[in-house]
């Protein structure tokens, strides 16, 4: 039936949300500092004034690193994928 697309880790098959929702909310997420991308990000806060993390997303049921977006620690995810019916 429609609405009932789901979206699941590729790896394990791990069911992750809705298709309309997106698959990042039904991921866990570990916030890292900038600088696991490379030593040359700079301190976010001195450059724009507000702190920035680059944010993993992970498959609660293998742990597979699925996307990583850079973020603020109190944004919520983006929704960058959504099936539509």
């Amino acid at each position: 039936a429609p609405g009932d697309r789901m979206l699941a880790c590729a790896h394990c098959g791990r069911g992750l949300g809705a298709g309309a929702s997106g698959y990042r909310s039904g991921c866990c997420e570990l916030d890292l500092p900038l600088a696991e991308i490379g030593r040359e990000f700079l301190s976010p806060a001195d450059e724009i004034g507000e702190p920035l993390v680059l944010r993993r997303y992970l498959c609660p049921g293998c742990g597979s690193v699925l996307d990583s977006e850079v973020r603020r620690p109190t944004d919520p995810p983006s929704q960058d994928l959504r099936l539509l019916d």
